[in-house]
């Protein structure tokens, strides 16, 4: 289920905190810790904070205006399985979540039914991500050194 750097969809997510109401929710590992017990992951929006003048696919690091992010622009192939996300999706730096896994398996049991894997980031894509990440201010040390150990 949590093949890293895949873009999985669950329908619907829940959120851990009990806040945010469940809703549809794309979902990207990026590492489970050595125990495997904790996925740490980010979950893409299409809610846009980012001046208009800086949405170039890819790495958005503007320091002078606290920015810190990765865009996937609409309609561009990131996947092996040819999948393009509908609408511009961020994946802001600073956000960063943490899960049980086994919480996660225990909630999402049935693929193609709680959840779908859509498919794994192409390579370019996926070491783009990476590098962008690594090299975020808003992106925590323990983190950076788990990506820095991938590449």
């Amino acid at each position: 289920m949590f093949d890293l750097f895949s873009i999985i969809y669950f329908t619907p997510f829940y959120f851990p905190n009990g806040k945010s109401s469940p809703k549809n929710k794309y979902f990207i590992p990026i590492h489970e810790d050595s125990n495997g017990k904790i996925i740490f992951a980010y979950l893409p929006t299409s809610q846009d904070y980012v001046p208009d003048k800086y949405l170039n696919h890819g790495c958005i690091e503007v320091k002078t205006e606290n920015i810190s992010c990765y865009l996937f622009a609409k309609d561009r192939i990131i996947t092996d399985r040819g999948f393009s996300f509908p609408f511009n999706t961020f994946v802001y730096a600073y956000q960063m979540n943490e899960f049980s896994k086994e919480i996660m398996e225990s909630v999402y049991e049935n693929e193609n039914v709680d959840y779908e894997v859509i498919g794994r980031l192409t390579k370019k894509e996926r070491d783009s991500f990476i590098k962008c990440l690594i090299n975020s201010p808003s992106v925590k040390r323990k983190i950076k050194k788990i990506l820095a150990d991938i590449n």
